[in-house]
Order: structure tokens, then C-alpha cells, then sequence
């Protein structure tokens, strides 16, 4: 290994020299200026010289001549870059007592065989440090065991035991840098690394000490066991489960960080270890802060080039949480499909692979990748910071897609049915989310012309048409008809045959009293309608049965149906126990009624076409809000609470979110997305909202647009 000092006011040409040489197995310095380098000469001693021709302040040929005048500077070897190929420059840079040149841009071979020529001449050192021979003891208590790893960015790992500590077994890390004649430095790296040892997280590689030996830094930090993910990756790639599970675990670590006012900066394979069952960050990158916006080269402790954000490659560096978590996309990537997205064998090519490249999703290089995983994993490596999404987005999208909640609750479900439903859940947990819109239509009382000819009459002239028609039995017709049942069938069947999904809302009777929906009788006795021979359960199995032969014309027709059976169940004026307080009925008695639903159509009536959608309403200061009647996982598919009164602001939407189920919203009215409401962090994880009617010809169908819908009622 040789030491070399890189000269150059090119920050991108500094990062591809940087990579280059380090993965050549050299130890680099790098420079902006020739005054830079001149400074580094004394307390570096490198092997070889790397310099521009052209930098500000002090050019590579002034510097060659004042290496030359240094009894120590005579016989090291100087490489002049030049992008000018006139020999009156090439030989001036001689003359200045360089050894060679090369012509920009660079290339890898060219270089490499003069690092050959010129570094094999150099004389071989006769006498090994004590590091090389890895047997010392640091700080008089940690005794090196072996060697880990030279490829440690910044420095060389080493295995060693705590002798004041039952010689537990550590991991001491010694920095490459002499800092002996640079203390500004020395301070910035030890006031970062005190701030490290103060973290305390369970995914995070504890750093129970630090110093100085040799006049080069050092650390203490926890021994992992089980290795690091690169190590793992030498013998098979991650399952998506396994990476979901590790993306978990670090994605805790960077909320923690987050919270700290602190980023990692190293991100990779090599820096995520596995303890027990934890996967936990180790290594983090350690910035120095330079007024030149070339610090990060130049400061020589930076994050691994094929890592590295794009906007660290620009001309502003950035060390915000959103560098972290595109270095943990592309981590992930290379770990699941072992192949890196960017990297390549030339670091010109990786930096602008970075930059510029879209590499192919997950899911393209292995169908057996969820679409939901390969999309979130894209989204992480947007070239934009703030088009990435945010830790809790990616905590609640990944800890989803481990729910074991992405099938419908109906047993073997029709094949439409299983699509629609992979769709919502896709885009409710997927980074790169598809929100698409809808239209009620209420089947009233007093239609003077046929349902289906008026809601098609309606659309007609919109500019976009309602990707979600939803209608309902029994809202606003009391007391509804056969042929009132066949005349909404018969319309739900031609929009699903045009490519709309369908939704059906279903007010039922009042079965103490046989009268309507808006029957606000005292319904007390619940009991009653499980009692064989009951009058009250003799109605509810009429109305029950009745209800099931309807629904079964869909299923005939191959239609899957957003089923939503007792909306607003706690209150609202629209269910047949009231909508004040006083008769609300009992969180039990509300979810035995729907899972006796529930059981009924499906395994009695094999209803197989039906997702079942809970519909609460949302706050209103008179709704019984503070009654969750949620029937449990088990018997609902999506979950798409009614909206009232402008109230974005529900309490209990992220006990909702929690549940890990698609979500809706339905009866929203125009004002709420002029007013650019549902784009807000309220409802991060919407996959449709149902516009009521009187927002008919108010809004836009489209205006959140979804790349991948489409043709879905080809889809039966």
C-alpha cells in the first residue's frame, strides 16, 4: 500500500481519484490547491504525488518546483494532469522536476500503470510498524487479536479484547490520518465521535470508547457476532422478508438519529451488522467541517463513492437523513438482487451513474420482488432529496408489507376481487402511492328516469370520468323494490364492464320494527336477533336473504364489489339506531352484527366477489366518535371512513392507519381537494377518495394521477 496525495480543485475529479486508489488498496489524501498540498507534504509523507496543473491559489507546477527544493521532496515521484495538450506546457511541468504526466480525462489504465512504474521503484521499508504486525495494545487496556479489514473507509479495523472488561471482545477501528500536525481536524473528528459515544439505541453499534495512539485516532465499539450484510451477501442475497426486517431495524436507527440532529454518512453493506436477531448500524462516516464547498473530498472521511446521495456529487454537500436513506435503497438493492444500480468498474462512470441513471425496479430484475417493495425501494433513490419519502413513510410502508394483511378476508376470491384488492394494498403501502378518485350516485326515491340512464348522463360531459362509481340499497328509497335492486345491478355491471370499480353501501331495515333505516327506535335487545324463532331475527333473516340473492347477480356477472354494510354506524343520521348518543349502540352488539354479516354471505353464501369496507364517520362534535367499533382484521379488507363537515383532523386516523389496511375516503365534498386537503400528511396513505354528489361537475377525476390503473375491468 502506498500513500499518495491527490491534488485537484475539481471536487468530482477528487471522488473519482479518491475511489480509484483506495480500491487499489493506497492511502489517499486529497487536496484543492497547491498551497494544500505543501501543507500535507511534512506530516503525510507520501509516496507519490498526484497533481492538476491548473488550481487556484497555487498551480500543480509551482507546487512540483517547491517539493523539488525539499531535501525530502527530491526523490518522491510527481504525476502532472493536464487538460492541455500543448508541449510547452507538458514540458514546463517537467521542468519543474516532474517525474511524468498524463491528459485529462484521466483514464483508469493509463494511471494505474504509472502508479506501477513509479511505486515499484520505491524502497521497500525495512522495518514493520507495530500495527502491521497487529500485536499492540492500544490505550494500555485493548489488545489487538487480528486484522478485520483494510477496506474500512477512513481506516483499519481491528478484532481486540477489553482487558479491564473480562477481555470481552471488541472492535478497535484506527484511522488512517496522522493528526499531528493538524489539530483542527483532530478536535472536529473527537467532538464527533464524543456526540457517538452518547447514542444509545438498540440498532446502533455502541462506541464505548475513543483516543489517540500513535498520534492517530482510534475507537472502541461493540463486537456484532454475526458479521456484517456484506459478509451474509458472500453466500446468498437477502429475501425480501429478510430485507424488509433489516430495513426495519435501520430505518428505527435513523428516526433515533434523526431526533439526535445527527445522519450516518456510510451507509452499506459492510456497515450494517447483525447481532442476535437485530440488524444494527456501525461505522459512521465523520465529516469535517471546511468553509470550501469541497470539504467532503477533501476532508477525506466521507461516505463509500458507490453509496453516495447524487446531491453529495453536485456542488453543495449535504449530510441530511435523506442521504441515509438513499445510501440504505441502494444497500437493500445490491443485498436483495446482488447487483449494485450504479456501481461501476470506472468511478467516472459510477458518479454518473449516480447522478443521472434510473437503474431498472427490483421487480424487473425478479418478478418473485412484491411491486409494493421494488416501488419503495425506487422512491428511496430519487435523484431529489425531498422527493424521497420520510422515515415514518418508509417505517409504515415496510412494517405493512409484513402485516400478513395483503389477501381479502372472503376465502379463494374471484380473480377481479383478488386484483382490485392488490391494487389498493399495493398503493396504500407502496413509496410511490396511486390515489384515484370516485363518484356517488344515491338511488333516491323519485327517479323519473332509470338510474343507469342518469348517472351515465352525468358523466357524459365530464372532462374525466370517476375511476370508482358508488351507489347504494336503501340510503334515500326506503323501502326498496326487486326491480329497484336489478336497475342498480344492471348499472354497477356495465360501469365495471367500462373499467370502473364499483361500490355498494347497503342501509338495512329496521328489523325491531320492520321500518326503515331512519327508524330511530330504541334497539336495545341485540340478543334477540340470534334467538331462533325471535320475530325480530325472523325479519333480519328475510331482509339477510333477500340481500344475498341481490348481491349474488354481481358475483354471477364476474363483478367484485367494495361492500360497505352500516356506514356511519356511529351516527350521522344515516343507520336505523339514531344518530344521537343516547342510542348508539354497543361496541359489542355493532361488531357481533357484523361478523353474523360477515360469516352469512360468505361462507353460507359464498359471496366470494365482496371486499369488505368499514365505514365510520369522521369527527363531528355529536358523532359518538370516542366508540370504535372496529370488527377486527379478520373480517374487513379496506377501511374508508365517511367525511362530514370539512373535519380532515380525525383523532383516531392513526389507530386506523395502524391497522395496516387500505384506506379510503368517501363523500368528499369538491371544497376539501380545492382547498388541496387531501394531499396533506393528515392522510399519507389514502388509495381512493368517492366524491359525494353534490360535488358532481365540481372537481376533477384526475387530479392525482396513477400510472399504473388501468384497463382493470378487463380484469374478471
Amino acid at each position: 500500500m502506498a500513500k499518495i496525495i491527490v491534488a485537484d480543485d475539481s471536487r468530482t475529479q477528487l471522488t473519482m481519484y479518491r475511489y480509484l486508489l483506495e480500491e487499489a488498496g493506497h492511502e489517499v489524501v486529497c487536496c484543492i490547491n497547491g498551497v494544500e498540498v505543501l501543507k500535507k507534504f511534512s506530516s503525510f509523507k507520501p509516496d507519490l504525488f498526484l497533481l492538476d496543473v491548473s488550481m487556484p491559489e497555487m498551480d500543480g507546477i509551482e507546487a512540483c518546483r517547491k517539493i523539488r527544493q525539499s531535501p525530502e521532496g527530491i526523490h518522491i515521484p510527481v504525476i502532472i494532469v493536464s487538460s492541455n495538450e500543448d508541449e510547452s506546457s507538458i514540458s514546463e511541468g517537467l521542468n519543474a522536476g516532474a517525474s511524468d504526466y498524463l491528459l485529462k480525462p484521466v483514464k483508469q489504465g493509463n494511471l494505474m500503470a504509472k502508479l506501477k512504474v513509479f511505486l515499484s521503484a520505491r524502497p521497500s521499508a525495512k522495518v514493520e510498524s507495530n500495527t502491521e504486525k497487529y500485536q499492540f495494545i492500544v490505550d494500555d487496556k485493548y489488545a489487538v487479536i487480528k486484522e478485520i479489514s483494510k477496506n474500512c473507509i477512513h481506516g483499519t479495523v481491528f478484532l481486540a479484547s477489553d482487558k479491564e472488561n473480562d477481555d470481552r471482545t471488541v472492535i478497535l477501528k484506527l484511522y488512517d490520518e496522522d493528526f499531528s500536525d493538524d489539530k483542527s481536524i483532530y478536535r472536529e473528528i473527537l467532538a464527533r465521535l464524543e456526540k457517538l459515544s452518547c447514542l444509545k439505541h438498540p440498532n446502533i453499534l455502541k462506541i464505548f470508547s475513543y483516543g489517540m495512539f500513535q498520534n492517530k485516532i482510534y475507537s472502541i465499539m461493540e463486537y456484532a457476532e454475526g458479521g456484517s450484510l456484506s459478509d451474509y451477501m458472500r453466500d446468498t442475497c437477502l429475501t425480501e422478508t429478510e430485507a424488509i426486517t433489516a430495513s426495519l431495524d435501520i430505518i428505527a436507527a435513523l428516526k433515533y438519529l434523526e431526533a439526535e440532529n445527527f445522519s450516518h454518512l456510510n451507509i452499506k453493506p459492510d456497515n450494517i451488522m447483525i447481532q442476535g436477531l437485530k440488524y444494527k448500524l456501525a461505522d459512521f462516516g465523520i465529516p469535517t467541517e471546511r468553509s470550501t464547498s469541497t470539504m467532503p473530498v477533501n476532508a477525506r472521511l466521507w461516505n463509500s463513492l458507490p453509496y453516495i446521495a447524487p446531491e453529495n456529487l453536485m456542488e453543495k454537500f449535504s449530510s441530511g437523513i435523506r442521504n441515509d436513506i438513499f445510501s440504505l435503497a441502494v444497500t437493500i438493492y445490491k443485498l436483495v438482487s446482488g447487483k449494485h444500480p450504479f456501481q461501476d468498474e470506472k468511478p467516472q462512470v459510477t458518479m454518473y451513474n449516480i447522478v443521472n441513471l434510473n437503474p431498472p425496479s427490483l421487480h424487473e430484475l425478479d418478478k418473485k420482488i412484491s411491486q409494493p417493495f421494488s416501488d419503495t425501494i425506487a422512491a428511496m433513490m430519487k435523484k431529489k432529496p425531498a422527493e424521497r419519502p420520510s422515515l415514518s413513510e418508509l417505517q409504515y410502508a415496510f412494517s405493512h408489507m409484513t402485516s400478513n394483511f395483503n389477501f381479502p378476508c372472503v376465502k379463494d376470491p374471484l380473480f377481479a376481487t383478488k386484483y382490485v384488492f392488490d391494487f389498493f394494498f399495493h398503493s396504500s403501502v407502496s413509496c410511490n402511492p396511486c390515489l384515484i378518485a370516485g363518484q356517488r350516485f344515491d338511488y333516491e326515491e323519485d327517479f323519473t328516469i332509470g338510474f343507469n340512464r342518469k348517472t351515465k348522463e352525468k358523466i357524459l360531459p365530464l372532462s374525466s370520468k370517476p375511476m370508482i362509481i358508488e351507489t347504494d340499497y336503501g340510503r334515500k328509497k326506503l323501502y326498496m323494490t326487486t326491480s329497484d335492486y336489478q336497475e342498480i345491478n344492471s348499472a354497477l355491471i356495465d360501469f365495471w364492464t367500462n373499467g370502473s370499480i364499483v361500490s355498494l353501501s347497503w342501509f338495512p331495515n329496521n328489523p325491531w320494527t320492520n321500518g326503515s333505516h331512519q327508524d330511530t327506535s330504541l334497539a336495545n335487545r341485540f340478543d334477540n336477533l340470534y334467538k331462533p324463532g325471535n320475530t325480530m331475527r325472523i325479519q333480519w333473516l328475510d331482509q339477510i336473504e333477500k340481500l344475498a340473492a341481490v348481491l349474488k347477480t354481481l358475483k354471477d356477472a364476474n363483478v367484485p364489489v367494495l361492500w360497505r354494510p352500516f356506514p356511519k354506524m356511529n351516527g350521522g343520521g344515516n343507520f336505523w339506531w339514531g344518530s344521537q348518543k343516547m342510542r348508539m349502540v354497543s361496541q359489542e352488539d355493532f361488531v357481533n352484527l357484523w361478523r353474523y354479516l360477515f360469516k352469512f354471505l360468505t361462507y353460507e353464501k359464498e359471496l366470494n366477489n365482496l371486499l369488505w369496507v368499514y365505514s365510520p364517520s369522521l369527527k363531528n362534535n355529536w358523532y359518538n366518535t370516542e366508540k370504535f367499533y372496529y370488527p377486527g382484521r379478520e373480517y374487513v379488507d379496506i377501511i374508508a371512513p365517511e367525511y362530514e363537515d370539512r373535519m380532515m383532523n380525525m383523532i383516531s386516523y392513526e389507530s386506523i392507519s395502524a391497522l395496516g389496511k387500505p384506506i379510503g375516503l368517501t363523500g368528499v365534498p369538491a371544497s376539501a381537494v380545492n382547498e388541496n386537503q387531501l394531499l396533506k400528511s393528515s392522510f399519507p396513505r389514502l388509495s381512493y377518495v368517492i366524491f359525494s354528489e353534490e360535488s358532481l361537475g365540481k372537481t376533477s377525476y384526475d387530479f392525482i394521477k396513477c400510472p399504473f390503473f388501468h384497463d382493470i375491468g378487463q380484469k374478471n
